[in-house]
């Protein structure tokens, strides 16, 4: 079975996918602490499932109120080590950053007519010529005339590498979970980033999510490429070449 990232370390490097992804081999886990933003990322999005519940969406004040609400329960659960005097800093960026930016995606759904499906959501689907995909969902949503959306939750720095996928027709972890956000009928969904950091909705130009809107070659395109390059790799594999 396929995920977002074993694509992406297909397109990297094809040994790398089938000593990940086939052979199963792996150096071992071993304790370790994710770097700030690592952390960051971990606990807005463990906040944002905590406050994004299905249905309409709360109005920012009510929103606002439930982050804070967690915040703290959820930085000692999963992001305790943002507690250290060294980055005393970035946790009280955090303290600001994550609230506001969680209620401009509120503001920013409602805006759009959109309610929330779910979050973190588990999807499977089976493609021609075997190809079976898992992934998990940061936030699915859906209009008024039940189209799904699927926005991708990034905490980072700067918006200049989610908007060069979106361009360069590159965004396979968003092409994916759009593929399979809705297997009953294969329909695909369209698909956003919203950067954390930076306050942005960030989609393809026509997309019924994309608050900031960028040319670039379609979720639809991006997925029909990435599954022949996958199938053309697979066969090799097949074959008894690993390059």
């Amino acid at each position: 079975s396929e995920s977002a990232t074993s694509f992406e370390h297909l397109i990297v490097c094809q040994m790398r996918w089938i000593l990940l992804g086939v052979l199963r081999l792996s150096r071992g886990r071993f304790a370790e602490i994710p770097d700030a933003s690592q952390l960051l990322g971990n606990l807005a999005h463990e906040i944002a499932n905590q406050v994004l519940q299905p249905g309409p969406v709360d109005d920012a004040a009510i929103i606002a109120s439930k982050v804070n609400a967690v915040f703290d329960e959820l930085l000692g659960a999963i992001a305790s080590p943002l507690q250290k005097p060294e980055l005393a800093g970035e946790l009280a960026a955090a303290r600001i950053r994550i609230p506001h930016s969680l209620v401009r995606l509120a503001e920013l759904l409602r805006d759009k007519g959109l309610d929330v499906v779910g979050t973190e959501l588990d999807r499977a689907a089976t493609f021609p010529d075997g190809l079976e995909v898992q992934g998990r969902l940061d936030l699915l949503v859906r209009d008024a005339q039940q189209r799904l959306g699927v926005i991708d939750i990034k905490w980072t720095r700067s918006a200049r590498r989610r908007v060069a996928e979106l361009t360069e027709g590159r965004a396979f972890q968003l092409a994916t979970y759009s593929a399979i956000a809705d297997p009953e009928t294969g329909v695909a969904a369209d698909g956003a980033y919203y950067l954390l950091n930076q306050r942005q909705l960030v989609g393809l130009n026509g997309s019924l999510l994309a608050d900031d809107d960028v040319e670039g070659q379609s979720l639809a395109e991006t997925w029909a490429k990435l599954i022949r390059t996958w199938a053309s790799w697979r066969d090799l594999a097949l074959g008894g070449r690993m390059v």
